[in-house]
């Protein structure tokens, strides 16, 4: 018999995302975004989400260090945010989206923050709660769904 708000007390359960997918989803939002601004996505990343062969390496970053808190779904940060991320070199393409504050750096380069490497293809994100912590498992080895 389960009591009424039981539920409540237990342990959230694991998230596993596809991160191939996720990749994908990235990148296809990336290429709505500079077309709808009137500029052509680097191919590499068209060619990402849409499953074929990448001519160059695609990077996918978290944008946050280990041990970093995030503001997650707080109200702050748009829903769905975009910035293209602009270099020296005309070789480098890169962008950022954010999906309610969990914030994804995407490149054509290797790229470090405060002079580290950054995150690259996460595997486990996880937040503290008073029973267990929440995780969100990233799976990069699955193949991306057609």
């Amino acid at each position: 018999m389960e009591l009424h708000g039981a539920r409540v007390l237990r342990p959230p359960v694991d998230r596993r995302v596809s991160g191939v997918n996720f990749g994908r989803w990235l990148c296809k939002t990336h290429c709505n975004y500079m077309l709808a601004h009137g500029m052509t996505p680097d191919p590499a990343y068209t060619q990402y989400a849409f499953q074929r062969p990448t001519s160059k390496p695609i990077y996918i970053y978290l944008a946050a260090g280990v041990g970093e808190a995030m503001r997650l779904a707080d109200g702050r940060d748009p829903v769905v945010g975009w910035k293209q991320l602009l270099a020296d070199d005309p070789a480098y393409d890169g962008f950022s989206v954010s999906l309610s504050g969990f914030e994804s750096v995407v490149s054509t380069a290797a790229l470090n923050r405060n002079w580290k490497p950054m995150l690259v293809r996460v595997r486990v994100l996880e937040w503290p709660t008073a029973l267990e912590p929440f995780r969100i498992v990233f799976d990069w080895s699955t193949k991306p769904d057609a």
